[in-house]
């Protein structure tokens, strides 16, 4: 049998919770802030072949963008207890960060096309490949976390009285959204 717990021992959990969130988001920002120096040291070198990034990163970054307006907006619905709303909304970000994670599969097979490789010549294509792929993965464990904020959605365990941990997921999403535009602006400005 499990005890209630009190509202300090809620709040204490709530405050842990946000902090351990803040720290993963400040060490995976200082993983690739890393990899974009490492990029730039690499750069200067001898054997740098600049590349032309592909097309599809620029849809990607819309479809990124866009889901961050379909969570904002779920964070909405939640607070005013719109169910139906926050349901879908849910939903369309969780189908919109499957579509990103698609169209970053397409811009790999652009590169592949455009004989861009992860290995050689050269190691430009590999900071691409990298980059892009390691966000990726942290897009996919945003999209179980959306995976399982529907599930709470449509069994009704989300909404104004229950909404921290939509509001947690939202911040890593954010995060994400913000890095994936950071690195296509730093590819942009450094690739070619």
């Amino acid at each position: 049998m499990q005890l209630a717990l009190t509202p300090a021992e809620v709040q204490q959990r709530r405050n842990a919770s946000r902090m351990g969130l803040w720290l993963y988001i400040v060490s995976m920002t200082m993983m690739f802030m890393g990899l974009t120096s490492a990029f730039l040291v690499k750069k200067s070198e001898k054997g740098w072949y600049p590349i032309e990034l592909p097309s599809m990163f620029y849809v990607s970054t819309a479809v990124i963008l866009l889901s961050s307006l379909t969570l904002h907006l779920a964070l909405g619905a939640a607070r005013r207890n719109q169910i139906p709303r926050l349901q879908v909304l849910i939903g369309a970000t969780l189908a919109l960060g499957v579509v990103f994670l698609f169209t970053q599969l397409l811009a790999f097979s652009q590169l592949v096309g455009a004989n861009v490789f992860l290995v050689g010549p050269g190691v430009s294509g590999s900071f691409v490949y990298i980059l892009s792929g390691l966000h990726g993965v942290h897009i996919l464990a945003g999209l179980i976390v959306m995976s399982v904020l529907l599930i709470q959605a449509l069994r009704l365990r989300l909404g104004a009285e229950r909404q921290f941990g939509l509001h947690l997921a939202a911040t890593f999403w954010h995060a994400l959204d913000v890095l994936w535009v950071y690195l296509f602006l730093f590819l942009l400005a450094n690739a070619g």
